[in-house]
């Protein structure tokens, strides 16, 4: 690492970076979590950190949707149903109208409250910031979580593990 420009890693030793990479401007973590790495003291002023924010919001966006359909549509239920030779019908109707409450409206949340309404479901955003995110019907701050959750058919949490107070990267 002493002559590195660029690290690219998931974990890095981070002990004395400066003295240990002395031409390090730029760390790109592979992974969008960087919790395992704060507090970001041991990240020298003139080094530059990313991560892959967002890079998985599409999929993500679509294993919550998944999520979500599978419980509405009960497939937990048809499943053990066919594991235990019990032929009961199971019926249900669009999903439509419903509401989710949705933890975290960052990337992945975004791309879940996108395809929720595009099925006609009621989108509740609940973030730190409570600011208007396009495809959510209602933002509100997390001290307003208590008021929404009994509004909730489906509550979807997609939160960073990263301590507020450690953001400062």
């Amino acid at each position: 690492m002493a002559s590195a420009d660029v690290l690219v890693a998931w974990d890095l030793p981070t002990e004395n970076l400066a003295s240990v990479a002395p031409n390090l401007k730029w760390v790109h973590i592979i992974g969008a979590g960087i919790e395992h790495l704060t507090p970001f003291d041991w990240l020298p002023d003139d080094v530059t950190l990313t991560n892959n924010k967002g890079v998985h919001a599409d999929k993500g966006g679509e294993f919550g949707l998944m999520s979500i359909l599978m419980l509405y549509n009960r497939i937990p239920v048809i499943y053990n149903n066919q594991m235990s030779a019990t032929y009961d019908s199971i019926y249900s109707t669009p999903i439509a109208g419903k509401t989710v409450v949705i933890i975290g409206v960052g990337s992945i949340g975004k791309s879940v409250a996108s395809h929720c309404q595009k099925l006609g479901m009621n989108v509740i955003g609940v973030t730190r910031h409570g600011k208007k995110i396009s495809d959510v019907d209602r933002m509100v701050f997390v001290a307003e979580l208590d008021a929404v959750l009994p509004l909730a058919d489906y509550v979807f949490a997609v939160t960073p593990l990263t301590r507020r107070d450690s953001q400062s990267a």
